[in-house]
């Protein structure tokens, strides 16, 4: 039993071996064959993955070279056409220069021609002028030298003939003396017509008088009744003011005046910047309170308008502005009160001679700048300032430079003014010809010896220079000028007035020294 259990377990275990033996064949063999499958399938599809690469490569390769061969082919077609280009442009270069070479020369000719011909026709007219001008000189002399012989010979037949006037006048006054001395009835006659002509004269000139006092009344009272009326009209605007202003207190003088100040703390637009000075250039020529009202709060509206004239260009608006501005500092500086704020302004000279160079051609300007420095140098402070040698060199300076070029622009309007061109002949006189005497101009005995008023030279009247009003502006101002509108003018008196008064001071100063002196 045990040998049967034994040879079992021996089957059983060959059996094993063997079943183990032939399953790990076949399993051997389907993992090789698997194996096999699996690295042709890996080989496969490698290949037809990197096919596709070479594929793609090759497709690449073959269009870049393509491009390159493409662009080398197009640089060289480019070089190509640029070569044959500038060839040709050189080519039409060259063509045009000779066409217009050619077209220059026959403008050229052409041109000469014009100029010979127009310069031998002004040369013909000059020459025709001058002959002409000649021939009317010697023309004017030999009539001058036969006027002086006729004249001669008029005057020793007029003495003969005044002679014989002189003996026969004197002869019939004789016989008429003779005979009134023995007519009584001729005297009496004579008397009578002269009575006659008396009342004739005295009645006329009763009857003129009266017509010439009646027309002195009527025009009187016409001059009256326009007066009357146009006092009335003023009167009724007064009035209708006067009740504006008591209706509404914000239209008054003082409050548009402090409304303008506070404007120009916070300017938002030109037009109304320039209102605004306007109404504060009326109400300071007008009224004293307001004027005052520029120079309170520390004097900040004085110096507020002069920032923003500075600030200015010299566009028309902001002149008009500028020029606005000046009026205002010109009411503020002809009143006492408010002159001293003026000067006390920081930079204020400076900045006004900035004002000067840059608006040295603006006579209207300049002139109110002058007039302002004019003013103001009836303060010490500021005459010592401006009469020193910083400021006194740039003044004489503003005048040498505006007179050179006053001087150059009327130099320029005459010669513009005389219009010959290029004749060459000078400008015609327009001085009125002195006629000859005629031969009839001694109606009485030796009156052609004598001038008559009319050919007397004329005493040359000479303007006094108009002066600068120092009077506050509402003032009335006779004969005076608020400032010069002429820049020559206007800095020609700045620089007497501030020369005069350097040399008042220092005269006083040594008037002063004398006495200490004396004492």
């Amino acid at each position: 039993m045990k040998r049967l259990v034994q040879n079992y377990h021996q089957q059983k275990m060959a059996v094993t071996k063997i079943s183990s033996f032939w399953k790990g064949y076949s399993a051997r063999k389907q993992y090789l064959l698997m194996k096999r499958s699996t690295v042709k399938i890996k080989a496969w599809y490698r290949a037809r993955v990197l096919r596709r690469k070479y594929l793609a490569m090759l497709t690449a390769a073959r269009v870049i070279q393509s491009v390159w061969r493409a662009n080398q082919i197009r640089v060289l077609c480019r070089q190509d056409f640029l070569d044959k280009k500038n060839a040709a442009l050189v080519i039409q270069k060259f063509w045009r220069m000779k066409r217009d070479q050619r077209v220059f020369e026959q403008k050229r000719k052409a041109v000469v021609v014009i100029q010979k011909y127009t310069r031998g026709f002004i040369s013909r007219r000059f020459t025709l002028r001058k002959k002409n001008a000649l021939v009317t000189l010697q023309r004017a002399v030999r009539g001058l030298r036969e006027t002086k012989k006729e004249q001669q010979k008029f005057r020793s037949i007029k003495a003969m003939i005044i002679r014989l006037q002189t003996v026969a006048r004197v002869k019939l006054a004789k016989e008429k003396f003779n005979r009134l001395k023995l007519d009584v009835a001729y005297r009496e006659q004579l008397r009578q017509e002269l009575r006659i002509l008396e009342a004739v004269t005295t009645f006329q000139r009763v009857w003129r008088g009266r017509c010439a006092r009646e027309l002195l009344k009527a025009s009187w009272a016409a001059r009256r009744a326009v007066e009357l009326k146009r006092l009335e009209e003023t009167r009724e605007r007064l009035q209708a003011a006067t009740a504006a202003a008591v209706a509404n207190p914000g239209e008054c003088l003082g409050a548009r005046t402090a409304s303008a100040i506070d404007y120009l703390f916070s300017v938002r637009d030109m037009a109304e910047l320039l209102a605004r000075v306007k109404v504060i250039e009326v109400s300071t020529r007008l009224s004293e309170e307001c004027c005052q009202q520029m120079a309170v709060a520390g004097n900040k509206p004085m110096e507020q308008i002069i920032n923003l004239m500075m600030r200015c260009n010299r566009s028309l608006p902001h002149m008009e502005v500028v020029s606005a501005i000046l009026e205002v500092l010109l009411n503020l500086a002809r009143v006492e009160s408010t002159r001293m704020s003026i000067h006390t302004v920081p930079k204020f000279l400076d900045q006004m001679l900035q004002a000067m160079t840059i608006y040295r051609e603006k006579d209207i300007i300049f002139g109110k700048i002058c007039a302002l420095l004019q003013l103001l140098s009836s303060i010490e402070e500021v005459s010592e300032a401006l009469s020193s040698k910083k400021y006194l060199e740039k003044l004489k300076n503003y005048e040498q430079l505006v007179t050179t070029k006053k001087s150059l622009a009327d130099q320029n309007k005459r010669r513009r003014s005389t219009g010959l061109g290029s004749t060459g002949m000078p400008a015609p006189s327009s001085l009125p010809r002195r006629p000859l005497h005629p031969t009839n101009s001694a109606s009485k005995p030796n009156s052609a010896n004598k001038p008559s008023t009319a050919d007397r030279p004329q005493a040359v009247i000479k303007k006094k220079k108009p002066t600068l009003a120092l009077c506050p502006p509402w003032e009335p101002q006779h004969g005076k000028i608020r400032f010069h509108e002429d820049s020559v003018s206007a800095i020609k008196s700045l620089n007497m007035f501030l020369v005069a008064k350097k040399g008042r001071m220092l005269s006083q100063s040594t008037m002063s020294l004398v006495d200490e002196e004396n004492q």
